[in-house]
Order: structure tokens, then sequence, then C-alpha cells
């Protein structure tokens, strides 16, 4: 399945964050499907913990995970299943105005039921992509 996260971060297409904790930088990215029901459902997520502010940071956590009929239903993630996650950021600027991001994913996400479930390997799925967007600092 592959995905691109592209543009600014405005409702219906994207929304990308960041925030730091000392010298710890968490960023978060969605990728919202514009034919989704919802503005909930059909969502697929990334998110990255790293140390520093800029690209050449060491990831220190990360995870992707795909939401198509929202949180209260059945979801993906690559989690607790330890098959392939890769991750790169090719670039990252996060400043007061004009923080953005650019890189690309591809991992393997398993079936879970709910937060708390284990997950199904026997349904799982290969994604891949791009992102290269805009980043809006959290408050």
């Amino acid at each position: 399945m592959p995905w691109a996260l592209t543009g600014g971060t405005s409702e219906g297409t994207s929304t990308a964050e960041w925030r730091t904790f000392g010298p710890v930088s968490s960023l978060s990215i969605q990728a919202h499907d514009p034919d989704a029901e919802s503005i909930i459902q059909g969502i697929l997520t990334i998110e990255i913990s790293l140390m520093g502010t800029d690209a050449s940071g060491a990831m220190m956590d990360a995870s992707v995970s795909w939401w198509p009929e929202g949180m209260n239903a059945p979801f993906y993630m690559n989690e607790e299943i330890g098959e392939d996650l890769s991750i790169s950021i090719d670039t990252l600027s996060l400043e007061e105005e004009g923080s953005t991001i650019k890189g690309s994913f591809s991992a393997h996400l398993c079936r879970k039921d709910s937060f708390f479930a284990e997950a199904d390997t026997d349904d799982c799925l290969p994604v891949e992509g791009h992102f290269d967007t805009a980043l809006m600092r959290a408050e």
C-alpha cells in the first residue's frame, strides 16, 4: 500500500506537529484519506522520537499505524510484532515559524482489535511511502 504525505497541515490532507522535551524531539505526522466518510477514518500515522532537532538526530523510537475505521475499531500497527520498520528523515527543520520534514518510510503492519490486544500476525500488510510536509509546533 503506497502513501504520500505532502502539502500543508490542513484538515483533509495531513496534520503534522512537533514538540521538544529537553533534548528529545517528538514528531507526529498523520495523513487523512480525502475519500473517507469521516475525518477520523482512513488515517495513517507516523510517530518519531529522536535525540536532537535536525535530520542527523538519533531515532530513539518510531511507529507506523493505520486506522481504516477510526479509533474505536480494529487498526494496523507495527509495534510488538518484531517486523521491519524503516523511517528515513532526509530534511528536518524545527523552527518557531516554517518547520518542515521530508523523508520516507516502510513498515509491516498487523491488525490489532484494540490497544491491549495481541497483534494478529495472520492479518498484516506492507506500507511504504514518503512525507514532505510543514510541521506545526504542538501546544
